[in-house]
């Protein structure tokens, strides 16, 4: 006959959810991630460039994720961006900016940042 054991662990001081500072972090880190600021309204592929259409604002050095229908695609620095084929440092809602991408996107791919 084997006996089942159960383990529990305890640290002196804390609750199992957490200190209240760490949860409240968390709720703001949680609130604040996957803010989608834009889709993408085309991609050249020749040169590997997305058009897109902000709904929010983003500016270079931004970590952004690309989001396609099926999920998660990839994420990426912002390392170059033009409006009106003009370089620009930012870019902001109702903007259409063009990014160099790393990867392939499709039209209708969100934008997201942290």
């Amino acid at each position: 006959m084997v006996e089942q054991m159960s383990y529990t662990h305890h640290v002196v001081g804390s609750s199992p959810t957490g200190s209240t500072a760490a949860r409240k972090h968390l709720r703001e880190k949680v609130r604040n991630m996957g803010k989608t600021v834009g889709t993408v309204s085309h991609y050249f592929d020749h040169i590997g460039v997305a058009v897109l259409d902000l709904t929010g604002q983003i500016a270079l050095g931004d970590s952004i994720d690309i989001v396609g229908k099926t999920g998660p695609k990839f994420s990426q620095t912002v390392t170059s961006m033009q409006v009106d084929h003009q370089p620009v440092k930012t870019a902001k809602k109702g903007d259409e900016v063009a990014i160099k991408v790393d990867m392939p996107v499709k039209d209708g791919d969100t934008i997201e940042k942290e």
